[in-house]
């Protein structure tokens, strides 16, 4: 009869245990679950210079009516998930913003990105950010072949009229794979008083549309030449998990298998007994 009771009770303390086991391995998986970095993909705007591209010249179109230090509204067709179609400021100074921006302004003289003198810190696109005048030269805007094109055509830098520049921005209605959204593309920008970047702000500004600044130069000479095509493409970034995250993901383990290893243990010891 005392054999039997003490049978009884081991089995009902062999199952007690492992009912406590079950329940620390569920709370250490549920503690190891809260620790572990869990991050959505992110779509970030990344500039290349690798990716091929042509001057599309538009310039026997009619001209916008924009003066020196000006922005003008116009309506686009073509458009994509970073550029959507619809109204699109265009300004002389070498910049396009979207989305209607807490500012039309684009300042005659240039900052690094992300800056509130241009467009008031909205999404744009900064092509040649610098102080052009409307002396000379013409900007155009035409939609072909499924490319929305702003063209500041021998637009003058300075006082000296031999300091011109020629560049477009192309926005592409279907990235495709690629995720190639934009491009910026130079005909004519290596001259004297201009010299490739000198004196301008090349690149994105994202003004909280979810894609990230990305600046190609600031006030650097020769960061494009006539040939240089910079790129705007949308790519896919996983951030890996800090070095602290790591830490507290490793503790979670080393709790889980003290753990297990002292329940183990425990149950050695009631079948001894």
């Amino acid at each position: 009869m005392f054999n039997g009771e003490v049978r009884t009770m081991l089995s009902k303390t062999e199952s007690e245990f492992r009912r406590s086991s079950q329940r620390r391995r569920a709370s250490s998986f549920l503690l190891l679950t809260l620790l572990v970095p869990t991050t959505a993909l992110a779509q970030a705007i990344q500039l290349f210079d690798n990716i091929p591209g042509s001057f599309v010249d538009i310039s026997g179109s009619k001209p916008l009516v924009i003066g020196a230090d000006d922005e003008i509204e116009i309506t686009t067709f073509f458009g994509n998930f970073v550029f959507p179609s619809g109204i699109m400021v265009v300004a002389n100074n070498g910049g396009v913003s979207f989305q209607n921006p807490p500012s039309n302004d684009l300042a005659p003289l240039n900052a690094p990105l992300p800056s509130a003198a241009a467009f008031g810190g909205g999404q744009s696109v900064l092509a040649y950010w610098d102080d052009f005048d409307d002396k000379d030269g013409e900007v155009y805007f035409f939609e072909q072949d499924g490319r929305a094109i702003v063209q500041w055509h021998n637009r003058r830098l300075g006082a000296n009229p031999a300091s011109t520049a020629r560049f477009q921005l192309q926005i592409l209605q279907d990235p495709g794979p690629a995720g190639l959204v934009a491009q910026l593309v130079f005909s004519h920008i290596e001259q004297t008083g201009v010299e490739g970047g000198s004196s301008a702000t090349i690149g994105y500004q994202d003004g909280g549309a979810g894609f990230g600044n990305a600046q190609w130069s600031f006030d650097t000479p020769g960061a494009v030449s006539n040939s240089t095509v910079p790129s705007l493409v949308v790519a896919d970034t996983s951030p890996v998990p800090a070095t602290s995250d790591w830490g507290l993901i490793v503790t979670a383990l080393a709790v889980l298998a003290a753990g297990t290893l002292c329940i183990r243990k425990c149950l050695r010891l009631q079948h001894r007994a």
